[in-house]
């Protein structure tokens, strides 16, 4: 079991960037290097989901956890059991920010908290910090925001994440987390890799038939042209005469970096690799 100090951690993790970054805007750093800003919401501090998924969970968990208060929009407490979570459009700490981490440690250690489960309290700090850039989504290793330093150190130590150097790298223990976040794939994949694969396969079927024309820009070294082929005639896996990608996903397969790709692929012959 995850100790409740880690438990209490995530969930000031959690009002950091559901309360404090959205309600309170982050001001010029103050703190010292590798050091967290100090959490700056208090008690009666309102805050709401934005129309995302994450924060409106978000909003949600910190009143499971007993740190936060459904209000109407006229700021009174909607006490209805049965619509205090569907119909309050805002919440309101009931806590000052500060003192989240103690407050929801002492509610795990005694046994309070029981519909939050370890797992979910992690997967809602990892869509909120991903949200603003704190953290990597991705399986390489990467550099911490410093309002997270601490929390990644106490996750490294709990096993879901290691050091690399000052950088860190998620493990496997992390996976069903990151997967509930639909960062990671069943196996395990960041969405950031599968992308990068999926691209890789579309330019490799997109090499084995490139039409003529456009071979022959790739001779030319006409990195536009190939961009241009790219936006305009590759989609649903072939070539096409025109009229544009149908989907955003196609949009985004014609950069120039894939381009420069193509083409050397096409170079290469290792479009039949």
């Amino acid at each position: 079991m995850d100790s409740p100090e880690l438990y209490g951690a995530l969930a000031a993790g959690i009002a950091r960037y559901a309360v404090d970054r959205w309600e309170h805007p982050k001001p010029p750093r103050t703190a010292l290097p590798g050091s967290p800003e100090p959490l700056r919401a208090v008690a009666g501090s309102r805050f709401w989901g934005h129309f995302l998924n994450s924060f409106e969970s978000a909003c949600v968990l910190l009143f499971r956890l007993g740190v936060a208060q459904p209000i109407d929009s006229e700021g009174n407490p909607v006490t209805d059991d049965k619509h205090r979570c569907l119909y309050a459009g805002f919440f309101m700490l009931t806590v000052d920010a500060s003192k989240i981490a103690a407050v929801v440690t002492e509610r795990v250690s005694s046994d309070l908290i029981e519909s939050c489960s370890f797992e979910e309290v992690l997967t809602t700090w990892l869509e909120c910090a991903g949200h603003f850039g704190a953290i990597s989504s991705g399986r390489e290793r990467f550099d911490a925001d410093p309002d997270v330093q601490d929390l990644m150190q106490a996750l490294a130590h709990a096993g879901y994440a290691t050091w690399r150097g000052k950088q860190f790298l998620w493990t496997d223990k992390i996976v069903p987390m990151m997967r509930s976040a639909f960062f990671w794939d069943e196996s395990g994949r960041s969405a950031d890799e599968v992308e990068r694969l999926q691209t890789e396969a579309e330019l490799r079927n997109a090499a084995r038939s490139i039409p003529e024309d456009v071979r022959l820009a790739v001779v030319r070294g006409d990195v536009r042209a190939i961009q241009e082929a790219l936006l305009h005639r590759w989609y649903d896996g072939a070539w096409k005469l025109g009229g544009g990608p149908p989907t955003d996903y196609y949009r985004r397969l014609a950069t120039i970096g894939n381009a420069t790709q193509l083409m050397a692929l096409v170079v290469d012959g290792d479009g039949h690799g």
